[in-house]
């Protein structure tokens, strides 16, 4: 039960790694994803089989007991993308906890590769544990999502997938939580590459599955990357910093998981030359370069002063 390990953990350590402005061919953007204004947290559908209907909702079903209800909304969020829609695996963890009971020293606590989610109660592993029973005894009509083992993106917005598969690492809008990292702002090519291929921890606990073009479309995927790079933009040093560069130099400047310190950097030469190309497989030896068009000079000039309130050389505006 955990979610997509960003999207990244996806597109792992946002800044250096995320903010590619320079990725090479992509696909075109989209229009804004339907739901792009902001990611809300009802599951999709009004809780699909639970109404008696599918991934998106549906007609029919009788009254179902809150408590399942309750605990398939929990289900969807944090569970679904590891375990599969009706609870009989998907993706890396293939087998099926369907009716499964005492499940909350793995679920507060992690086990595995699979994280602790310590922000649940005792309340919702109740709720959740109702849901697992209710999929044996058919007490949720049309089974999970419509039945299957994977979630149907096709007819879901950027918002509601990101919230479905994303969120329970990422955090609601991509902020990070102690599951996995900040993800605003990606670099569309290290993101990609990420979320196909994979990736260890590195200090998250659990590494993230990779995900295919079947269980998630390009075209979704760049929606998602869309809608995740729309959000607010820093106008501080400091907030830029922490969105663009310290997933990867730290939150103090002085060296992250995979980057060492930015404070000696002739900041300037290393945001616009960057370093590595597309080898974003070599982690430790890529970093993005920045356009003047996706970071201008004056905010080049921010980060360059935030170091330098840290003790760094940063850049001489002059």
């Amino acid at each position: 039960m955990k979610g997509l390990y960003v999207l990244w953990v996806v597109m792992l350590s946002a800044g250096c790694e995320l903010i590619d402005p320079n990725p090479g061919p992509e696909p075109a953007p989209t229009a804004t994803p339907s739901g792009a204004g902001g990611v809300g947290t009802t599951p999709v559908g009004g809780l699909g089989g639970v109404q008696g209907g599918g991934a998106n909702g549906g007609g029919g079903g009788g009254a179902v007991d809150p408590l399942v209800a309750d605990g398939q909304a929990l289900y969807m969020r944090s569970c679904a993308v590891c375990h599969g829609a009706d609870a009989q695996g998907a993706g890396p963890y293939p087998q099926s906890i369907q009716g499964r009971s005492g499940i909350g020293p793995v679920v507060l606590g992690g086990r595995g590769a699979m994280p602790g989610f310590a922000q649940l109660n005792n309340d919702d592993i109740a709720a959740l544990e109702a849901f697992l029973a209710a999929l044996v005894d058919g007490g949720v009509g049309g089974g999970a999502a419509g039945g299957g083992g994977a979630i149907d993106v096709a007819n879901l917005s950027a918002g509601e997938i990101y919230q479905l598969q994303c969120s329970a690492c990422h955090g609601d809008t991509g902020d990070g939580t102690d599951l996995g990292p900040q993800i605003r702002l990606p670099v569309a090519g290290y993101a990609t590459w990420v979320i196909r291929n994979g990736r260890e921890g590195l200090g998250y606990g659990s590494p993230m599955p990779a995900y295919d073009a079947a269980g998630l479309p390009d075209a979704k995927l760049t929606e998602i990357l869309t809608w995740l790079g729309r959000g607010p933009r820093p106008t501080t040093g400091a907030g830029l910093y922490g969105q663009l560069c310290a997933n990867c130099h730290g939150g103090d400047a002085r060296g992250g998981p995979v980057r060492q310190s930015a404070l000696g950097e002739d900041v300037f030469e290393v945001v616009r030359e960057g370093e590595g190309g597309r080898s974003y497989g070599q982690r430790t030896r890529y970093m993005p370069a920045w356009s003047r068009a996706s970071l201008s000079d004056a905010e080049v000039s921010l980060i360059a002063g935030y170091l330098r309130s840290l003790g760094g050389g940063g850049w001489d505006d002059d």
